[in-house]
């Protein structure tokens, strides 16, 4: 049986731990202060197939962010 190729259009694709691949280009930045929800947060990106670092504020979010590539920021808040 002749492997299957990747098309032109899809990204390469690297083992990581977890489930699924893990695609190469797509890098995740938890940050949260509550260590339980970056830990979920973490478990199950990292199983859906992306690099996530995690950060437990907005300093250590920063350091981070000079260190990893990030192409995109978004805020989900959830204040009081």
């Amino acid at each position: 049986m002749k492997k299957k190729e990747p098309r032109a259009s899809e990204p390469p694709m690297e083992k990581q731990k977890g489930n699924a691949p893990r695609v190469s280009s797509t890098v995740i930045l938890v940050v949260d202060d509550d260590p339980m929800q970056r830990d979920i947060l973490k478990t199950i990106l990292t199983d859906e197939g992306y690099e996530t670092h995690v950060a437990s504020s907005a300093e250590e979010a920063l350091e981070a962010a000079q260190n990893i590539k990030a192409g995109s920021c978004f805020d989900r808040s959830s204040h009081g």
